[in-house]
């Protein structure tokens, strides 16, 4: 029985690995129609966009900034997601619960500006901190008193 699952698993990825790419205009469509939901965010990235294309997202948080009910973070890639001008959505979360998914996202020079539009209630003043989430990762940031954040 274990041979079964070991060989149907073996099947499964060869499988996947002789899968067509995506065309651009197809992972456009997949992007802008992604909505993930906080909790299940990792699994419902890769169902809405593809495994494949996600796998291959990399990058990591380099700021962040917050004025008044616009928020900023930037991400610097790496690898294929550096080219392409789709952005995967990325979620935050912010201190009294509520998740916001960028309302836009700007490619310059290997970063990814994603921006997002926050409650006007949550943005009077700076928030203390946002949890973010993306494809293979998430983040808690905190902010100075002055709304933002740089990694270290």
């Amino acid at each position: 029985m274990q041979r079964l699952a070991i060989a149907a698993s073996a099947l499964l990825v060869a499988l996947a690995a002789c899968a067509p790419p995506i065309s651009d205009s197809d992972l456009a469509q997949r992007v802008r129609t992604s909505h993930p939901q906080w909790q299940t965010y990792q699994e419902d990235v890769k169902a809405q966009i593809g495994a494949g294309p996600v796998a291959q997202w990399a990058g990591e948080p380099l700021n962040a900034r917050q004025n008044n009910a616009a928020l900023t973070l930037t991400f610097r890639l790496i690898g294929p997601w550096v080219s392409r001008d789709p952005a995967i959505p990325v979620l935050i979360r912010d201190p009294l619960g509520h998740v916001h998914q960028n309302s836009a996202a700007t490619h310059q020079n290997g970063l990814v500006i994603y921006e997002f539009k926050l409650e006007p209630a949550g943005s009077a003043s700076p928030l203390p901190w946002i949890e973010a989430k993306f494809p293979n990762g998430s983040k808690r940031i905190v902010f100075d008193e002055k709304g933002a954040w740089n990694s270290a």
